[in-house]
């Protein structure tokens, strides 16, 4: 169950040969609504990698990569790989304003294959039902 107003929900899709695919869902507490924004969470985060200034020789990237409508990333650091609530303001700001949903303001949650598959009865994470699904999950069970 979410406490805060705007939620970054991964589920997901597979763990094979070390790459994780997920597929991303805004939602919205107020309007109890949820958008797929996969896409535009990789885009944010390939602005916010080509951003990153060396820091000691180093630079901190998010390793994500969009195909096929998921989000892939090597399987290692975490269920999302780098993308930490710490670091969401940041993809906000390299926006500049351009982005649809609060990203700065999100929290995230991951769902593995097991979680969303036994918690909504679903089948992949394209199914109809999924945003529906997860929004009655985080914000109407109490």
């Amino acid at each position: 169950m979410a406490n805060g107003e705007y939620l970054l929900v991964g589920c997901i899709s597979s763990i094979e040969a070390s790459t994780v695919s997920t597929r991303f869902f805004f939602l919205n507490r107020n309007t109890e609504e949820s958008t797929d924004v996969t896409k535009e969470l990789c885009t944010m985060i390939a602005s916010f990698n080509e951003a990153q200034l060396p820091h000691r020789g180093y630079r901190e990237i998010i390793p994500y990569s969009y195909r096929n409508e998921l989000a892939h990333y090597s399987y290692g650091c975490g269920l999302s790989h780098y993308l930490s609530n710490d670091k969401l303001p940041y993809l906000g700001l390299v926006m500049n304003g351009n982005e649809t949903f609060p990203v700065q303001d999100c929290e995230i949650a991951m769902l593995t294959p097991s979680d969303w598959k036994a918690f909504f009865g679903l089948n992949n994470v394209f199914h109809l039902e999924m945003e529906s699904e997860l929004v009655k999950h985080y914000f109407k069970t109490f």
